[in-house]
């Protein structure tokens, strides 16, 4: 599992995105918003590998999501993947509220960060 989580920096006037793949799409999707559009506050990726416990997976999103303010964006790399399943699983346990989208990709990540 790979992060990429800044919670120093966050925003309060801001909602997060959070960004949830397998492998590192991620990461990648995050640093290439980042260098399209400049470093930004509120953002955060978790990758998920094969030999990663889902479980702890879901521990460190879940810290995110409710670390950052109401009306978090969370992408997810497919529907119906482990990282789709964990948020389903937990939404109950986010205690803002967010929306989520799956078919995480550059101009949908792009978007949510111009906003």
């Amino acid at each position: 599992m790979h992060i990429k989580f800044d919670e120093t920096a966050i925003d309060p006037a801001l909602p997060g995105i959070l960004l949830l793949s397998h492998g590192n799409l991620a990461i990648g999707l995050m640093d290439t918003v980042q260098a399209v559009i400049g470093t930004t506050s509120n953002i955060a990726a978790f990758t998920l590998a094969h030999e990663d416990n889902p479980l702890t997976y879901q521990e460190a999103f879940l810290r995110a999501a409710n670390s950052f303010p109401e009306g978090t964006i969370i992408l997810l790399d497919v529907f119906g993947g482990t990282p789709s399943t964990r948020l389903l699983l937990s939404s109950r346990e986010i205690h803002v509220p967010f929306c989520a989208f799956a078919g995480m990709n550059l101009p949908l990540a792009s978007e949510a960060v111009s906003y």
